[in-house]
C-alpha cells in the first residue's frame, strides 16, 4: 500500500499566491496550487510513495520546466522556476514524475487519457487528487478512473483538492492586487466522493440486505478525521451510529434471528432520525430519507415485521 498524489498541470501563466486551507495552519506561498497542496498533505510520505504530474508537450514546456513563459511585453522569457523546480525544493521524500498526456481534442485521445492515468495507478493506493488547473473534461475522467479503480484496484480516495484562484477575481485582477493580500482558499472536495460511496452502500443494503459497505465507509471516515486530529465531529458520528445499525441489523436478516428483527429495526429507524438532526452532511439528508421511507414497512409488530422480513429476503 502507498499513496499517489495526482494533478493535471495547465499552460496558463500563474500568478503567485499565499495558499491556506481550513484544515492547514501552512501558508504557501508559490505560483503553483500543487505545491501548496502537497506542502500542507504530503510534508510526511515516504521514499515508497509517489507524485504523479500529468502535462500536454505545452504545458510541459511552458510550467513544468523553468523560463517557460513569455512576458506579454518584452516577448522575452521570463526568469521563474517551472513546478518541477519548485518540488525538488520542497525535499519530499516521494519520487516525482511527469507524465506526458494527449489534448484531449477527440475520443481517442480522451481514452488515451484514461489509459495513462489508470495504468499508473496501483493496487491498494491511497489517492489524492489536486482538481484546480485540470482542463476540459478532465476532472470528470479522473473521477471516473478512480471509482473504476476503487474496484479493479481496491484504491482508497484520501483527498479532492481545489484551490479557488476565482474567490479572488480574475487573472488581471489578481495581478494587479498586493502580494500579500492574495490569499486562495484551497478546499477538500472529497465529500461529493464521499457522497457517491454512500448512495452504492444504501442501494446495496435495500437491495441485497448487505450491510457492510456502510460499515467501511464509516472506518475510512474516522482515519481521515483523526488524520485531520480533530478531536470530534458530530456528522461523523452520527454516520457511525446509522452504519453500525445497518450492519445489525443485515447480520439480524442474513442469520434468521427473528426475535431480534423488531429492536434492530428499531434502532436502524432512530439512528436515521437522529442522523437527520445532526451535522451531516445536507446532501446526506434525501438519501436518508430515502431509506427511512423504504423501512416504513415495517410496523412495530413482531409478527408482522418477521413477515416483511421474509418479503426483504
Amino acid at each position: 500500500m502507498a499513496r499517489v498524489f495526482i494533478s493535471v498541470l495547465g499552460t496558463t501563466d500563474y500568478v503567485e499566491c499565499n495558499y491556506n486551507s481550513p484544515d492547514s495552519d501552512v501558508t504557501c506561498r508559490s505560483r503553483f496550487v500543487q505545491e501548496a497542496t502537497l506542502l500542507m498533505n504530503c510534508s510526511d510520505w515516504a521514499e515508497t510513495d509517489r507524485i504523479l504530474i500529468f502535462t500536454t508537450e505545452d504545458a510541459e514546456k511552458r510550467n513544468w520546466v523553468d523560463n517557460g513563459q513569455t512576458d506579454r511585453n518584452t516577448r522575452q522569457p521570463k526568469i521563474q522556476e517551472g513546478l518541477f523546480t519548485r518540488l525538488k525544493n520542497l525535499v519530499l521524500k516521494p519520487s516525482i514524475e511527469n507524465i506526458r498526456i494527449p489534448e484531449g481534442k477527440t475520443i481517442d485521445e480522451i481514452w488515451s487519457i484514461f489509459n495513462l492515468i489508470f495504468g499508473r495507478i496501483r493496487r491498494s493506493d491511497e489517492v489524492i487528487f489536486d482538481i484546480t488547473h485540470s482542463f476540459r473534461s478532465i476532472p470528470m475522467l479522473v473521477m471516473v478512473i478512480l471509482n473504476y479503480a476503487k474496484v479493479t484496484r481496491k484504491v482508497s480516495l484520501d483527498g479532492i483538492f481545489y484551490g479557488a484562484m476565482e474567490s479572488l477575481g480574475n487573472l488581471s485582477e489578481v495581478e494587479k492586487m498586493p502580494l500579500e493580500d492574495r490569499h486562495v482558499p484551497i478546499f477538500n472536495l472529497s465529500a461529493f466522493d464521499e457522497l457517491l460511496d454512500w448512495s452504492v452502500a444504501i442501494e446495496r443494503f435495500l437491495e441485497s440486505g448487505d450491510g457492510s459497505m456502510a460499515s467501511r465507509l464509516v472506518s475510512r471516515k474516522a482515519k481521515l478525521i483523526r488524520k485531520a486530529k480533530k478531536a470530534q465531529d458530530d456528522g461523523a458520528d452520527a454516520l457511525a451510529r446509522i452504519a453500525s445499525a445497518i450492519e445489525t441489523f443485515s447480520g439480524v436478516i442474513s442469520t434468521c434471528r427473528g426475535k431480534q428483527i423488531n429492536q434492530s429495526i428499531k434502532d436502524l429507524k432512530r439512528s436515521i432520525s437522529l442522523g437527520k438532526s445532526s451535522q451531516i452532511a445536507p446532501a446526506l439528508v434525501p438519501l436518508l430519507e430515502y431509506l427511512e421511507e423504504r423501512l416504513e414497512v415495517f410496523s412495530g409488530d413482531d409478527v408482522d415485521d418477521g413477515l416483511k422480513a421474509v418479503e426483504w429476503c
